[in-house]
């Protein structure tokens, strides 16, 4: 993978490794404060970003990296399994036609298009 050869971003390249390795507990957090942290951001900055398919590029699977980061206790987390993981989250992005950053060193797995729902889910309603 060479860096130089991606399109340029606000604040550089950054790997998917890097994104699972973010921690949304800021260290030296006072424990009583940490169940105050609901989780993190993806900020993707378009000054550089010309078209939707270069915003899919930059967002995915970096999006699929945080949030698991996000939703996931830090001690479950696992870069070897998410990398395994990765591989039908790749798929389905294939299948829906997004046009994302294809990591050399993960192939896609087995999944198949017929293992993929078109039933949308209805919206959960929180009562509001």
């Amino acid at each position: 993978m060479d860096p130089a050869a991606e399109p340029p971003g606000i604040g550089g390249f950054m790997p998917l490794e890097n994104v699972y390795s973010f921690e949304p507990i800021p260290n030296g957090l006072a424990p009583e404060f940490q169940s105050r942290i609901l989780g993190g951001q993806c900020n993707l900055w378009t000054e550089y970003i010309p078209s939707l398919a270069q915003v899919e590029y930059m967002a995915f699977p970096r999006l699929c990296a945080l949030a698991e980061v996000d939703w996931s206790p830090k001690a479950s987390r696992d870069w070897n399994a998410f990398s395994q993981r990765l591989q039908i989250h790749e798929q389905r992005l294939e299948q829906l036609g997004v046009n994302y950053r294809r990591d050399p060193a993960v192939k896609i797995g087995e999944w198949t298009p017929a293992q993929l729902s078109t039933t949308r889910l209805a919206p959960i309603s929180n009562g509001i």
